[in-house]
Formats: structure tokens, sequence, C-alpha cells
């Protein structure tokens, strides 16, 4: 059961990348035309965390094949850390422009 449990939690990232680029194409399409729009601030915030998130999520997937085929001395702990901390900072960043488009 604990493993199970763990696997669920591990995948966070994981999921939040998929909801990432699901997002994409819609958000972008959304952005409004006219920048002086009160909502949107909330779709530009929105678009920028979402390509932070992508463009992060790859450099540590491929820092994170490099360091399992020990070509380079960075722990594996290091990584998963920063895919938890640019998922957070992603979910936040989402999180601040939904509510910024919503109100």
């Amino acid at each position: 059961m604990a493993a199970i449990i763990k696997t669920i939690i591990g995948s966070v990232p994981h999921l939040l990348l998929g909801a990432a680029l699901l997002l994409y194409v819609p958000w972008t399409l959304g952005i409004p035309g006219t920048p002086d729009a009160d909502y949107a601030d909330g779709w530009y915030i929105g678009f920028y965390g979402i390509n932070f998130f992508i463009a992060v999520y790859a450099i540590l997937g491929v820092l994170g094949v490099i360091s399992r085929f020990n070509w380079l001395p960075i722990p594996f702990r290091w990584i998963r850390l920063g895919l938890w901390c640019s998922a957070g900072a992603f979910a936040l960043a989402m999180a601040i422009a939904i509510y910024a488009v919503l109100n």
C-alpha cells in the first residue's frame, strides 16, 4: 500500500507536465489581442508559467539521464527536488493566473 501511495505522489510533477502540455495551445489561443484588457495579465502569467515549466522540465529530464549514466556527478535527488520546485512554481503561477483571469 505504501509503495502505491509513494508512486502516486512521485508522479505529480509528471502529471503536471501532461496538464501543461494539454493547456499550451488553448491557453495560447486565449491570450487577448489587446494587452490593455483587465484580464490580460492573468493570461500572460499563465503563458509564461507554462513555457517556463516545460523548459525547466526538459532541462531537468536531460540532466536526469546524464546523472543516471554517471556522465556528470549530479545526485538524482537534486534533480527530483528541482522537478518538485518547478512543479510547485507552475501550480502557483497557474493559480495566480486563473485568479487574475476570473477577477
